[in-house]
């Protein structure tokens, strides 16, 4: 099977809101917004999502996709 360069260099991204299903793989048009790395910031948005900062590593790189935001362009 040949494999495009786009999915060679495709990064895995899931988000990471309990219910939804998107990845980078299911839902490629899809944008995925980075969970901020400033810890307060961070606090906030994992609260708004019902997650538990101490579920969540603080160094980890999780990601939320555009379902969960007003995306305009």
């Amino acid at each position: 099977e040949i494999v495009s360069n786009f999915e060679l260099n495709m990064v895995y991204r899931y988000c990471i809101v309990p219910g939804c299903r998107n990845t980078t793989i299911s839902s490629p048009g899809k944008t995925f917004i980075n969970l901020p790395g400033e810890q307060n910031q961070r606090k906030i948005w994992l609260k708004a999502m019902k997650r538990q900062p101490k579920d969540v590593s603080s160094k980890s790189h999780l990601y939320l996709c555009e379902d969960h935001f007003n995306v305009s362009i």
